[in-house]
């Protein structure tokens, strides 16, 4: 009985513990799935499956065959309908964004655009030049931003979409910061506050018409105050300003950063600007106090020094200078300011009644008989002639006074102060001993 155990332990295709080493015979014993492959075979007469689970039926007497199912094979077939799925999936999606990229459905009919100030709806309308035909899905809005740009006016645009035929174009206008005289004193230029040239303003030669009588300068001052511009003169002679084109010169670059950081509080009282290098930068203020403020440094500090000096001094300064912030200097009011303010308006005094005399005198020369004022030549005098102030330094302030100058980044000395006459002193000698003014 324990023989026939054995023989039916060893006919069920295990492996007795002490069965002997098998050597390299490899028996072509193979079997075949239903799917007719091959993937078994046995070794030493021991049936061993490709590399996994495997299921075994004895041949019975219906002939059934032995059927193996592989773990590779599962693997194999899920793979490929995962494939096969996925590949459907994908060709289905590209005939869905052709037929939505060029469907008529999705045609551009509407262009919806904000208005500013200065760009009107439809001029971003016109300038955006939606191609015929173009959907939501295929416009290329990156050209349409590029078109945009054209107009000077216009710093950055957005695009977005409202289904099914409908584009909103959004943009951001540029502010304007200041007007700027030209040297050649003909022209006038609007720049950003971004160093952006906008557009030049129309500006008409005195007597051009019968309008006209003031001067181009005059004309771009009045420009600027009406739209609450700063004006700014003296600016480099190069500069040739193209619309939308940045600005690069130093001296208007160098202003541009100062009233980005200034505070309001200081900003709004700037009315004008001298800017014809970073180094030679100054701004009038709405009590017409002129400051000096050199070179783009130290803003802070300086704009410190300058609010405290007026909140100290108010009324009394008429000239600051925060070219070096560490050791500024002012100027105060004094007798001969006092005497040029009433120096003015004598003059001013003088000046009407001498047009009131001149008037009454051809009122009495049309009708004699009913003259009620008589004009003698003694009546009118002739206005003294105003002498021009030499504004040649004295050279009473000695050299290395930081109350009278300072020395440039050359070490040169530049003289910057008010003579006895009011008189803004601001130049230097050359080696020569010529005076050269820089203002």
């Amino acid at each position: 009985m324990a023989q026939n155990s054995d023989q039916k332990s060893n006919s069920s295709g295990s492996l007795p513990h002490d069965a002997p080493h098998v050597h390299s015979t490899w028996t072509s014993d193979i079997l075949e799935t239903q799917d007719k492959t091959p993937y078994s075979f046995d070794i030493g007469g021991v049936g061993y499956g490709s590399d996994a689970m495997r299921m075994q039926s004895r041949r019975g007497s219906r002939g059934r065959s032995t059927t193996i199912i592989t773990a590779r094979n599962r693997s194999f077939v899920k793979r490929r309908r995962i494939l096969v799925t996925a590949v459907v999936l994908i060709a289905a999606i590209i005939v869905v964004v052709l037929v939505l990229r060029y469907s008529p459905l999705f045609e551009i009919r509407k262009i919806a655009a904000n208005q500013t100030e200065h760009v009107s709806s439809t001029t971003i309308s016109s300038l955006a030049v939606i191609p015929d035909g173009a959907t939501l899905f295929n416009l290329d809005e990156s050209k349409v931003v590029e078109k945009l740009s054209v107009n000077p006016w216009i710093a950055r645009a957005t695009i977005t979409t409202t289904f099914p035929d409908q584009i909103n174009i959004e943009i951001v206008e540029r502010q304007e910061l200041a007007l700027v005289m030209l040297s050649n004193g003909t022209e006038a230029w609007r720049i950003a506050s971004d160093a952006h040239w906008l557009e030049p303003v129309a500006l008409q030669e005195p007597g051009s018409s019968d309008t006209v009588v003031a001067t181009p300068i005059e004309q771009a001052r009045a420009i600027a105050k009406s739209s609450n511009d700063i004006f700014v003169t003296e600016v480099d002679g190069s500069i040739k300003p193209t619309a939308g084109a940045l600005c690069t010169d130093d001296g208007i670059g160098a202003l541009i950063t100062y009233l980005a950081e200034f505070s309001p509080e200081l900003r709004s009282q700037i009315v004008s600007a001298k800017a014809k290098s970073r180094e030679a930068l100054s701004i009038v203020l709405t009590n017409g106090i002129e400051v000096l403020l050199g070179a783009p440094n130290d803003i802070i500090v300086k704009e410190r020094v300058i609010i405290g000096l007026l909140a100290a001094h108010e009324g009394e300064i008429t000239y600051i200078n925060v070219r070096v912030a560490s050791a500024p200097t002012w100027r105060g009011r004094t007798s001969e300011d006092d005497a040029l303010a009433a120096a003015a308006l004598a003059a001013q005094a003088e000046q009407e009644q001498r047009a009131a005399a001149e008037a009454a005198a051809a009122a009495a020369a049309a009708d004699p008989a009913n003259a009620l004022v008589q004009v003698t030549e003694a009546s009118v005098e002739e206005p003294q002639a105003v002498q021009p102030q030499d504004t040649t330094p004295a050279f009473e302030p000695q050299e290395g006074d930081t109350n009278y100058g300072y020395y440039s980044e050359y070490g040169t000395w530049i003289w910057s102060y008010f003579d006895e006459f009011g008189n803004y002193i601001y130049g230097y000698n050359d080696a020569n001993g010529n005076w050269i003014p820089l203002g």
